[in-house]
């Protein structure tokens, strides 16, 4: 009987909405009002009315007699994204032939001018492909087009001579890190073949009290470039990299580095090109020295180590910054700038063995391993320098790293200029003490590297030069000292003994003990050091990982119940830790930028983590509303330890499902933008990982902030496709992975400048550095109808028997069953559909009765079944196809 119910109930309301349909095309819509009147093109436009279609593709919207795509529709409202040709004119709504328009015009915004401080128009991305990591990889083949513009005042004298000089500085770049990479890492650099004017003047991109491009003007540049690049010929989804080559008749600038994008836009010139990958950004004037070019590349290179790959994506270390003195109150902290591309880069040094080894340029058999303790040791090794070639020598390295903690490493190896032969284009200038090489020592802090901090990751642990004979590295608190005792195993390529020792002497209370540590989080603003477990506790929504640790936030949090909220803190050290405090905070929404605006949850204590171990804890948390939240843990930093700069880390990371039906509903995320600093300054805004299927639109290019001020905007992630093509896009597109959620990166970035000149390089480069951001995994789902039922009255006294089912059927789904009562807490279950969409669980109720029995709270069976209230309902929760509903609520009779 009940499934006949169902069945009528089911044509009902399909009669009922196809009745609705139809009066719906029989009356005219109108157009009362809209929001904003004001607007750049690609804004969001929300429209109210009547007589409006109900579903999206009910409607037909144009906006000065352009088409918008509509994302959300009702019979009197309407939600609208503005095409980027969009002219000013009515607003004109069309359902089923009839048409309705606005009394007045919606007018468009002009583009900003320079220096005008208005924040950035919309970011508008429709997904073509597939899209991977937008980091340039440190091995295979790098190809970067090189572009060549200039003002309209600034036409190279001798056009020939001018690109001329720009070939041979990308030629000596792709040299340089064909041979510092072994060859692992060649780069295939194409040059325009003419130079391209651009559509404003000198003063329109230079602002010279910065001597740099103005920040503002950066996209507009790049979008131009990009569309001469194409009329030229060159298809942009080939290359990793654009160089934008400004001509300033030599005029000097300091040039930008370190941005993506896969969006080149400029209204007022109608350019607006998408490429299907994100492409690294770099601007550069045409008489740079060809170590600013091989630096500012090298800037898209360090973010993106071997090994770390996620989600098709390279995970970002904290250390890819400059390690310039200019700036510091103490310019000496930047000892080891003449030693590495990212310092001096133009007196052409290589870079130190830190970079060397986290671009894996390095066979794993060169280098060598050793960790710092409390006990006696004393060995001798030999290094040899990076020659013409890798050695191919047993017992010999390229560099030796010394683990102190996961804070402090030093790495020991072997420089040297090149021979009369010039075999080699890097270490020309290296400071040699005597000879033409020897030992270099760098010490490594791994700590979050902020904008204003006074230090430099990697310095040297000695003087500005290499160490030889009889020289010595040390340091005295660990009474760890490195000694050159042969500088000339071998000339060339130079081969040096070292002796490496600590003593086992040490006091009780000796600096650098241990060093407390929480991962840091990885491109995708993720850290595997954070989780959360909802009931049913130690079930998680995502798989464990190697150590442990579920994956990704492990499980959804679910508001208004208790969520554990886990970090691990780890112990690297000689020394047990006791008494650690951690901190667990939130903020909503989640943002890129931090401006310290984090609320305290609770704080926890770990009693004890021994040396070399980790520790779980947990805090309970009951997040009020859905709402997605940036979760960050802190561990407070004690007497002793090696670094308090690794003491913290931050899960940014949330999945958003499209809300269900025959073409999804578009996703809405919320996200703030925040300004880290103490000044104004402008922060840039990108988007990655736009996969076919999906439209993303973000309010704004770049948005200006007070110091310390944040602005809250929304991420729009549109599916327009209908449900089932979406499981077809992987192997359209080749994907050997089944899964077709977009995986969408929104990143900001914030402009880094030098100010005081440095020996040799002059004025160091600008950079856009990372300031954080979120990863959104937004994943389009099948609507699906859940009932649940009792079934009938089982034999055993304590066993309640539920079953149900989904519609449509599908097989596999996760399906979560709460059963509650006034006199215990709920009771959960988690099963799975089968073939026919049907599931079935069982809830045990024997122990449950015991305790309230053993409490007092009932006397016996009778009274237990009289009191007890059962009642049950079903989720569909985190399932892999089907989207999130809830079941009909069960009365349970015992």
């Amino acid at each position: 009987m009940k499934v006949i119910i169902e069945f009528f109930y089911r044509i009902f309301r399909r009669i009922s909405d196809w009745l609705k349909g139809i009066l719906v095309r029989w009356q005219y819509p109108a157009v009362h009002s809209f929001s904003p009147h004001y607007a750049y093109t690609g804004s969001v436009v929300e429209i109210e009315g009547s007589h409006f279609g109900p579903l999206r593709e009910d409607n037909e919207v144009t906006i000065g007699g352009v088409p918008a795509r509509v994302i959300e529709a009702g019979p009197t409202r309407l939600k609208v994204i503005s095409a980027f040709e969009t002219l000013t004119g009515k607003i004109k709504v069309k359902v089923g032939g009839r048409e309705g328009s606005s009394g007045h015009d919606f007018t468009v915004k002009a583009y900003p001018s320079p220096g005008d401080g208005e924040d950035g128009p919309p970011i508008l991305l429709q997904g073509d492909g597939f899209p991977v990591s937008g980091d340039v990889p440190p091995t295979g083949n790098m190809r970067i087009l090189v572009c060549l513009v200039n003002p309209t005042d600034r036409v190279p004298a001798n056009p020939t001579n001018a690109r001329n000089t720009v070939v041979t500085a990308w030629n000596n770049v792709s040299t340089f890190y064909n041979q510092v990479s072994y060859g692992t890492l060649t780069a295939q650099i194409d040059v325009f073949n003419n130079w391209h004017t651009l559509s404003g003047n000198f003063n329109d991109y230079v602002d010279t009290g910065i001597d740099n491009l103005r920040q503002d003007v950066l996209s507009r540049i790049m979008a131009e470039a990009a569309k001469h690049g194409q009329d030229e010929g060159w298809n942009l989804n080939n290359y990793q990299m654009i160089a934008c080559v400004v001509n300033l008749n030599g005029t000097f600038i300091r040039a930008w580095g370190g941005s993506s994008t896969n969006n080149f836009r400029y209204d007022p010139l109608s350019i607006n090109i998408t490429t299907t990958n994100a492409i690294n950004e770099l601007w550069i004037q045409e008489s740079a020295n060809w170590g600013r070019c091989a630096h500012e590349t090298g800037h898209n290179i360090v973010a993106a180590p071997p090994g770390l790959i996620v989600n098709d994506d390279f995970a970002e270390q904290t250390l890819g910054e400059d390690i310039y003195a200019s700036d510091l109150i103490d310019p000496s902290v930047a000892s080891a700038q003449d030693f590495d591309m990212m310092g001096n880069h133009d007196s052409h040094p290589m870079f130190t063995a830190y970079h060397m080894e986290k671009t894996g340029w390095y066979d794993s058999t060169n280098i060598k391993d050793i960790t710092w303790d409390r006990n006696p040791t004393s060995h001798e090794y030999e290094i040899v320098a990076h020659g013409t070639v890798q050695d191919t020598i047993a017992n010999r390295y390229h560099l030796l790293k010394i683990k102190v903690g996961a804070g402090l490493f030093y790495y020991v190896e072997v420089r040297q200029r090149p021979g009369v032969a010039a075999e080699y284009i890097y270490d020309t200038q290296i400071p040699v003490s005597a000879g033409d090489g020897g030992v270099v020592v760098t010490k490594v802090m791994t700590d979050m590297v902020n904008n204003n901090q006074q230090m430099r990751f990697i310095s040297l642990l000695h003087d500005n030069h290499v160490l030889r004979l009889n020289d010595t590295a040390e340091d005295i608190a660990r009474t760890l000292k490195i000694t050159v005792v042969n500088d000339n195993v071998s000339a060339r390529p130079l081969v040096c003994r070292v002796r490496v020792e600590w003593a086992q002497n040490i006091s009780d209370t000796p600096d650098g003990q241990f060093d407390l540590r929480v991962e840091p989080w990885d491109s995708n603003f993720q850290t595997p050091d954070i989780w959360i477990d909802r009931d049913p506790f130690g079930v998680f929504d995502k798989p464990n990982d190697s150590q442990g640790r579920p994956q990704g936030n492990g499980d959804k949090p679910r508001p208004q119940e208790i969520n554990k909220y886990y970090t691990r803190i780890h112990n690297d050290g000689t020394i047990a830790v006791n008494n650690v405090k951690v901190t667990f905070y939130a903020i909503s929404p989640p943002g890129v930028g931090d401006n310290g605006n984090w609320s305290p949850i609770r704080t926890e204590t770990i009693s004890s983590i021994n040396n070399n171990s980790f520790e779980d804890i947990f805090t309970n948390w009951v997040p009020v509303l859905g709402k997605h939240t940036c979760l960050k843990v802190f561990v407070s930093r004690q007497a002793g330890e090696i670094s308090g700069g690794n003491n913290s880390a931050q899960e940014n990371v949330f999945d958003f499902e499209a809300p269900a039906a025959s073409v999804p509903q578009p996703v809405y995320i919320p996200l703030a933008v925040r300004n880290p600093s103490n000044e104004r300054r402008i922060v840039h805004v990108a988007i990655r990982g736009v996969k076919a299927g999906y439209v993303v639109q973000f309010p704004h290019e770049w948005v200006w902030l007070d110091p310390l001020e944040e602005k809250h905007f929304e991420v729009t992630v549109v599916p327009h496709l209908d449900y089932p093509v979406y499981a077809a896009l992987p192997k359209r597109f080749k994907q050997e992975s089944n899964d077709y959620a977009s995986r969408i990166r929104v990143t900001g970035y914030l402009a880094r400048s030098y100010h005081k000149e440095i020996a040799v390089t002059g004025f160091p480069g600008s950079k856009l550095e990372r300031i954080g951001g979120i990863f959104a995994n937004v994943k389009p789902k099948k609507k699906v109808e859940i009932r649940l039922d009792q079934e009938n009255r089982q034999k055993e006294q304590f066993r309640v028997t539920l079953s149900g089912h989904i519609v449509p059927k599908m097989a596999g789904q996760s399906i979560r069953v709460n059963l509650y009562s006034p006199l215990f807490s709920s009771m959960v279950q988690t099963t799975s559909t089968d073939g026919g969409g049907f599931f079935k669980t069982a809830f045990d109720l024997r122990s449950v009765f015991e305790a309230l029995l053993k409490k007092g709270k009932v006397t016996d069976y009778e009274d237990f079944i009289k009191r007890a209230n059962l009642t049950a309902r079903a989720f569909v929760f985190d399932a892999a196809e089907a989207a999130e509903a809830e079941s009909n609520t069960v009365s349970v009779v015992l």
